[in-house]
């Protein structure tokens, strides 16, 4: 697979995505009589919707792809879902909540480049903070299960070891991080956690053998706000809102980066030793 082919695949599967979320926006801004702008915000703003619409996208991103890549091959075999043991889905979860200390961190730094406005914040922690059940299977489902699925079946299942094997581990795993981090345009200071996340995770897939492992990793970095709630602990820079930027204090930023090393390090050496 070419860095252009890989490009335009993911372009394919966010353009359906964007028309799924303009046909939902059209849709609520009918039913409550109101402008389109407002449709827009309450679609992109619900997490469901918001899943549901990425969710198709990719599924149209990996059928073209399959098809084109992989057509003889089992979907599973093509797409590195390879069974892994439960120690090591465990590990990778930890990998992931420890990661998110210093993911956020990075955010942080680059919001003093990046202005982020008090209401997207604030948009942003409630999309993570439910305050019914419903909304917790929305959010479990919209935030975490759908985009970690979805996002490594594309990113770190097709596209990686494609690009790697016309361009070398290296390249390719470089690419699909930049590509990934290219998707979170919307939001220019979570790009190079993006980026840097899709190293993380890809170099993981890579040596684990198996996107269960980038799959893991990639739900509970997402889910570990809603593991540490404000309500619970108070963390600045993870879990709270303010109008100036708050910073993750340092001991849980370098001890999350050792932990997310040691977990990485004990799967990629079980996994070596594995073959």
């Amino acid at each position: 697979m070419s860095l252009t082919a890989a490009v335009l695949l993911v372009l394919a599967g966010a353009a359906v995505a964007v028309l799924l979320l303009a046909a939902m926006a059209a849709l609520r801004a009918a039913v409550s009589g109101r402008a389109f702008e407002h449709g827009w915000a309450s679609a992109t703003g619900d997490p469901l919707s918001f899943g549901t619409a990425e969710a198709a996208g990719i599924a149209v991103a990996l059928a073209i792809g399959l098809r084109r890549y992989a057509p003889d091959a089992r979907w599973q075999k093509a797409l590195g879902v390879i069974p892994m043991s439960r120690a090591h889905v465990a590990l990778a979860i930890v990998a992931g909540v420890a990661l998110r200390f210093p993911s956020s961190e990075l955010t942080n730094l680059l919001e003093l480049v990046f202005p982020v406005s008090l209401e997207d914040k604030v948009r942003a922690v409630r999309m993570v903070t439910p305050e019914s059940w419903r909304a917790a299977i929305a959010v479990v489902l919209g935030v975490v299960a759908i985009p970690a699925l979805a996002e490594e079946l594309l990113f770190r299942g097709l596209l990686l070891p494609r690009l790697a094997e016309r361009h070398g581990w290296l390249v390719g795993l470089v690419a699909s991080a930049l590509v990934f981090g290219a998707i979170h345009w919307a939001a220019p200071a979570s790009v190079p956690s993006a980026i840097i996340a899709g190293l993380v995770l890809g170099a993981l897939a890579l040596r684990a053998r198996s996107i269960l492992a980038s799959i893991a990793m990639h739900a509970a970095l997402v889910a570990a706000p809603l593991l540490v709630p404000a309500r619970l602990v108070e963390i600045p820079g993870f879990n709270t809102v303010g109008r100036g930027v708050y910073h993750v204090p340092a001991p849980l930023v370098v001890g999350g980066a050792v932990v997310a090393m040691t977990a990485f390090a004990l799967i990629a050496r079980a996994r070596q030793g594995s073959r």
